[in-house]
């Protein structure tokens, strides 16, 4: 059996896309952060400016949020906010600051993530973002001796208003 891995050809040395074609092309995402800052240097100012910033949307609730990560002036502190200019107006950027990430942290990279939520990995943490509302797995309430054990997680994740599926 031959697996697709196998099938995919190098990169040619000099990279040129005619208007009429299509390239798709497999990258590794192992790579160190002197490659990062080498692969940084190649984009242009607006390129760096779209890199910092995340737009995603979730269907339940609907939802829509344009994630933005900014620096200190010394680059020593990097910060999490949420633009909350409407979508796709343009205007004055209006944001909440929604983390402070931890000492030592990188701008980190913003990402997709199950269930319509954002992760943000920063080379300190991995954080997931929910928007308004974050989903919950799951929400058991027990005694460690096992004299009772209730499951809200139905209650929680239930979409309905009407008993018994109303949290209190």
């Amino acid at each position: 059996m031959t697996h697709l891995v196998d099938r995919w050809a190098l990169a040619p040395e000099q990279l040129s896309i005619q208007p009429d074609e299509m390239h798709i092309w497999r990258a590794s995402l192992d790579i160190g952060e002197v490659m990062v800052s080498q692969l940084m240097a190649t984009l242009s100012a607006d390129e760096i400016e779209r890199a910092g910033r995340f737009h995603f949307k979730k269907d339940q609730p609907a939802e829509s949020h344009v994630l933005v990560v900014s620096a200190d002036s010394t680059a020593s502190t990097y910060k999490l906010f949420e633009n909350e200019t409407a979508i796709p107006s343009q205007g004055d950027f209006n944001s909440s600051e929604l983390y402070i990430f931890a000492s030592g942290a990188s701008s980190g990279r913003i990402s997709k993530a199950p269930q319509g939520n954002a992760i943000i990995c920063n080379g300190e943490e991995a954080l997931i973002w929910g928007g308004d509302e974050l989903r919950v797995s799951a929400f058991i309430n027990y005694d460690p001796d096992d004299t009772f054990r209730y499951n809200y997680t139905e209650a929680l994740t239930n979409l309905t208003n009407a008993s018994p599926y109303i949290a209190e």
